[in-house]
């Protein structure tokens, strides 16, 4: 096995990887005595069901690709990559039958923030696609969300991070209106968002 480790929850061994990570089994067939068998021809079968609550019942099991090799010599090789984080519980059987430690959970963790696949929410947690309107005298707070390049929601801060407020003047108010960078505050949250606090006097882009 590889890219993780064994750790103890709701008492049965839990496997965690970041998303995008193999998850690799080697299964030995045995007789009912112990005794390492030399062939097997039946197929290994390996299923991971998606077991996080979402409304989304196409997300079940989505972004898993399962893979599994009879090696010819008693032994087989499989692999399960995903992409979606979340937890999952996997079956592992051989001739109908659960082989040791089956079934067990693995969690998918967020991969490394991906720049390009974060987005900016509004005050309501909405994704910006667009613009997104403000109060002229009051506070105002853009979130940035961080995701991995699957589109996970990363749950760590700590990432450099800057960003631009500026008025766009239009026919009205242009030579009127100061197009010098707006002051604003910033903060990571420490759980992969980035809030931007702002206000302005001014009505406009």
């Amino acid at each position: 096995t590889t890219n993780g480790y064994w750790t103890m929850r709701d008492q049965k061994k839990v496997w965690q990887l970041k998303a995008g990570s193999n998850l690799n089994l080697a299964v030995q067939s045995c007789d009912k005595f112990g005794n390492y068998k030399r062939k097997e021809i039946s197929q290994l079968v390996c299923r991971a069901e998606y077991m996080e609550e979402t409304s989304d019942s196409a997300a079940v099991g989505a972004g898993l690709d399962v893979k599994v090799n009879n090696n010819r010599d008693g032994t087989f090789k499989g692999s399960i990559t995903g992409t979606k984080a979340g937890k999952y519980l996997c079956h592992v059987k051989l001739a109908d039958e659960e082989v040791d430690y089956s079934p067990f959970y693995f969690t998918l963790m967020p991969a490394f923030l991906h720049v390009p696949s974060c987005v900016a929410l509004d005050m309501m947690k909405n994704v910006i696609k667009g613009g997104v309107t403000g109060l002229v005298g009051e506070e105002n707070i853009v979130v940035v969300q961080g995701r991995d390049r699957f589109g996970n929601n990363v749950d760590m801060g700590g990432h450099d991070f800057c960003a631009i407020l500026q008025f766009k003047p239009d026919a009205h108010t242009v030579g009127k209106v100061s197009t010098k960078p707006i002051s604003f505050m910033s903060k990571d949250n420490r759980d992969g968002t980035y809030s931007i606090t702002y206000k302005t006097n001014v009505s406009g882009d």
